[in-house]
């Protein structure tokens, strides 16, 4: 992944914010649902500088690497799965009606993701992206 930003301001750990735009290319993209949510045209990330004469107003690219993007994929996509299948089959076998299995599995959504929310710091310390000066010929 790499993607053309702008900084817009430091952040107290010495991390940058970065407004990253979306581009006429990213609806080409098999992968541009994951980048921005839908409709929206700018996308705030933290990056770590790789150089440190950066300043606010800097155009940079914004990269991540692909052990990052597989882990926030089992963070967000194969645990809520795995476990909504589980409960699912779980509340089945115990002979729970469906409609009632099926809400319970879902229930399990929103405290997963207030975990992840609580959590965040952790989370995040593994997935880092990084923001590199974008040269003239770049």
């Amino acid at each position: 992944m790499k993607h053309e930003g702008e900084i817009v301001g430091y952040l107290p750990d010495g991390s940058l914010n970065i407004r990253i735009l979306r581009h006429s290319a990213c609806d080409s993209c098999r992968a541009h649902a994951f980048c921005f949510p839908e409709k929206e045209e700018t996308l705030l990330v933290n990056a770590l500088p790789d150089d440190h004469d950066l300043a606010v107003g800097d155009t940079v690219w914004v990269t991540g690497c692909a052990t990052e993007h597989r882990t926030a994929a089992v963070w967000f996509y194969v645990i809520p799965l795995i476990l909504i299948v589980g409960i699912l089959a779980i509340a089945l076998h115990q002979g729970i009606s469906e409609p009632v299995s099926i809400l319970m599995a879902l229930a399990v959504l929103p405290p997963y993701l207030l975990v992840l929310r609580l959590v965040d710091k952790r989370k995040t310390g593994r997935i880092v992206f990084r923001a590199r000066r974008k040269l003239r010929h770049d």
